[in-house]
């Protein structure tokens, strides 16, 4: 099958950035495969909250404690996505910086580490252990063999988090509970059916099944929308 290249906003933050400092936020399609693979400090905010939502672990504003509203402020700071429901709560995450992302990173491992997808490293092919080291990624958990992959890992993350998003979307492919696509509603079994391949994309850590790369972009414009309409298409 040809292989793509989608470029969409997310492509942008990568362009001269140095695999020391990129996190790749890139939307890619390789065969028929769309995921967002990560977001690097210096991208721009929107990319950044593009990448790091999906799973952001709190529902509450962290410099306050109350609920997020409906439309939370999406606050970016040193690479960091801050959820807050109040313009006040900056200053706080501001001051407290390395604190709240510790409470967001906990939170993460927390979240994540029970539905992991992977018992060996993703960076070295190593068996993980009952001790794996724990690096939390943006929003996103990876597990380590050994604290020696660490520098490795930091140095280019690209390889190791897409062989991590493979494989979430190998877990979830067999069992997959959607009908249709999102953003166009059309049929995914007719659509196979035809010989055709959906693009498997990841929101975060969910597969999510389109007919078309222009689905993804248009998802990408809108995710809440369509992640609502998703829940409709079982």
């Amino acid at each position: 099958m040809k292989r793509t290249l989608i470029l969409s906003i997310a492509t942008l933050a990568i362009v001269a950035v140095s695999p020391a400092t990129a996190q790749t936020a890139t939307t890619r399609t390789t065969g028929s495969t769309a995921t967002n693979a990560g977001a690097p400090t210096s991208a721009e905010p929107s990319i950044i909250i593009l990448i790091q939502k999906p799973t952001y672990p709190f529902t509450v504003d962290l410099a306050t404690g109350k609920a997020l509203p409906a439309k939370p402020i999406e606050y970016v700071t040193k690479g960091r996505l801050f959820r807050l429901g109040e313009e006040t709560s900056k200053a706080i995450v501001d001051a407290n910086f390395d604190a709240y992302t510790k409470k967001i990173e906990d939170e993460v491992k927390k979240q994540q580490k029970p539905t992991y997808p992977l018992t060996t490293s993703a960076l070295s092919g190593k068996p993980l252990g009952d001790k794996p080291v724990e690096k939390v990624y943006g929003t996103k958990l990876v597990l380590l063999a050994e604290i020696g992959e660490v520098p490795a890992f930091d140095a280019d993350p690209t390889v190791t988090i897409r062989k991590l998003n493979d494989a979430y979307i190998a877990m979830q492919l067999p069992t997959y509970p959607y009908k249709k696509d999102p953003v166009t509603k059309e049929d995914l079994a007719t659509f196979t059916a035809a010989g055709k391949t959906p693009v498997k994309y990841l929101w975060g850590n969910k597969l999510i099944l389109f007919t078309s790369a222009n689905s993804v972009s248009e998802f990408e414009k809108t995710p809440e929308t369509y992640l609502a309409t998703l829940e409709t298409l079982k």
